[in-house]
């Protein structure tokens, strides 16, 4: 994931800099209704915008403005639930987290979360958030149930970016006023290892691959800029990588091999290959770009552009801006975080043919799913916990057929299956 990148708060420049800088084991079959889709959100993006404290929402279809949410003072860190029925949004201001419901684009609640914070990410089985306070070097953890902080850490200074292993097993936060990645267990909720990395941290992503954290390192002026890379195999640094100007946000396509990084001072964007960390292309992303995600389909990337107030639509197959959309007026956007959903969730009544499907083995240890109803359907989709899509298989019509994870990590995915008439369904299945 990718988190803000902002000067660390142990000293009297703080306030200056961000006034002035973007930045079971056993076997079970589950039967499930189809489900008319009548309004959708397939995939919508959440910017927040800093100065406006707000957030605008782009439908990532139509590639337009559909709301503007107000939320808390100076939205930064944000963080789209897993399941996709709820948006995190750190308000470092009034350091107050608020819950949008994605079903209304309106703010549901708002947590009293601790002295500045900045980082959130939700735990893949959207249990958990976890939210880096940067002004009391403290992460707390928020039971997503009854949005109470259940846990508070203690971490190194100046935690900023934070992300999840995709088992959901550990988070890694970097901390900026002390050079480190702490890695803490979400079953003990304490820091069980700390990861030396390039001066001065911010943003932090785990490669959906789940084998390296890519970490955004250095200031222009302050330090050597540079990105770090991080084994997670081991919790051991890989190698830190000097770079042309001060890195903002690191995100990647859906399969970890690109991995793109925003230069904000150059107004560029970096595509690197994970392998070889060669740069492979080097693209124009707006005035000001820091934020950035990649679509789920793996097609566009969304680039926010913080003194244009402004998303640059990329295209990934020529690496050229197609279509910029506007944010909030002077709204100085800069989200910090996974801010793109790719769920449908809303407006669901049942077909009037009334498909039911099976899906079995399910929990799944082979990777190998079996869909099956008495009636045809037309397609499967399915994607990860992150909203990447891993599958998308046309079954023509048919009322039988197997879905293979078998090459994708263990754990939870989320599909969807369409009718001939456009209903569709939703659930979840388990690889062990």
């Amino acid at each position: 994931m990718f988190y803000i990148c902002i000067n660390q708060f142990h000293s009297n420049e703080t306030n200056n800099f961000f006034d002035s800088h973007p930045h079971q084991s056993s076997v079970f079959n589950c039967s499930y209704h189809l489900l008319n889709h009548k309004s959708a959100q397939a995939q919508t993006a959440y910017i927040t915008n800093s100065a406006g404290d707000n957030v605008t929402v782009i439908d990532v279809t139509s590639e337009s403005v559909i709301a503007t949410i107000p939320v808390g003072s100076f939205p930064t860190g944000i963080c789209v639930s897993p399941d996709g029925t709820k948006v995190y949004v750190a308000n470092r201001d009034d350091n107050s987290l608020s819950v949008i419901n994605t079903a209304t684009n309106t703010v549901a609640t708002t947590i009293a979360v601790g002295y500045i914070p900045i980082g959130v990410v939700v735990t893949p089985d959207n249990s958990k958030i976890y939210v880096a306070c940067i002004g009391e070097d403290k992460v707390k953890v928020i039971d997503a149930t009854t949005n109470i902080v259940s846990a508070i850490i203690p971490v190194n200074a100046s935690p900023m970016g934070i992300d999840v292993s995709p088992d959901g097993s550990k988070i890694y936060v970097s901390c900026r006023g002390d050079d480190v990645v702490n890695v803490i267990s979400t079953v003990a909720n304490q820091v069980i290892d700390t990861i030396s990395v390039g001066s001065h941290p911010g943003s932090i992503m785990v490669n959906p691959n789940g084998n390296k954290a890519y970490v955004a390192c250095g200031l222009t002026g302050l330090s050597p800029v540079s990105y770090s890379i991080i084994d997670l195999i081991s919790d051991s640094l890989i190698a830190t990588i000097p770079v042309a100007s001060s890195p903002g946000q690191i995100t990647s396509n859906s399969d970890g091999t690109i991995i793109y990084m925003t230069l904000y001072n150059l107004d560029s964007i970096y595509a690197i290959n994970d392998s070889t960390q060669a740069i492979i292309a080097s693209m124009y992303g707006g005035n000001g770009t820091y934020g950035m995600q990649v679509t789920p389909d793996g097609t566009k990337i969304y680039a926010v552009n913080f003194f244009s107030s402004s998303v640059s639509i990329i295209s990934t197959a020529t690496n050229t801006i197609v279509n910029t959309v506007p944010c909030s007026p002077s709204g100085e956007p800069n989200p910090g975080g996974r801010f793109i959903s790719s769920y449908t969730y809303t407006g669901l009544n049942e077909s009037p043919n009334n498909l039911s499907i099976s899906v079995f083995p399910n929990p799944s240890q082979n990777g190998l799913f079996t869909f099956q109803s008495a009636l045809p359907f037309a397609c499967v989709d399915v994607v990860d916990v992150l909203g990447q899509n891993v599958v998308h298989q046309s079954v023509n019509s048919t009322s039988l057929t197997t879905v293979d994870l078998s090459k994708q990590k263990k754990g939870v995915y989320f599909w969807t299956v369409m009718d001939e008439k456009g209903g569709r369904m939703l659930g979840k299945i388990l690889m062990e």
